[in-house]
């Protein structure tokens, strides 16, 4: 969200743009079905549409990595895993007892799943 308020700003000018393609193209439907001219309209509304999905699919993509990342971190399964092997590494090597496992997943299964 380096650049949120430049970005906020592009896209209202694209919904701006977009909204007038369609009124305009709106407004020269009868005058097409009247005298049969080209749908310049069309075009422009066409035009308007494919740029303004470029630009919000370029926004969207480039936002949607950390809230994806953060959401993999904060999850039951990643908690399980992280803890599962943190304690299995201490029994291994650090002596701890064995029975420690349990209380290790169970808990932090159930810290991560409120934050989830």
């Amino acid at each position: 969200m380096r650049d949120a308020d430049a970005q906020f700003q592009r896209y209202e000018a694209s919904l701006h743009e977009i909204n007038t393609a369609i009124v305009e193209f709106v407004r020269g439907i009868g005058p097409i079905k009247v005298f049969a001219t080209d749908d310049k309209g069309y075009q422009r509304f066409h035009n308007r549409s494919r740029e303004f999905a470029r630009f919000y699919l370029d926004w969207v993509q480039s936002t949607v990595r950390a809230p994806a990342l953060l959401l993999v971190l904060t999850s039951r399964g990643f908690a399980l895993a992280v803890s599962g092997l943190g304690a299995t590494l201490l029994i291994v090597y650090g002596g701890l007892d064995p029975i420690a496992l349990i209380p290790a997943l169970l808990l932090s299964a159930n810290i991560a799943g409120p934050v989830e």
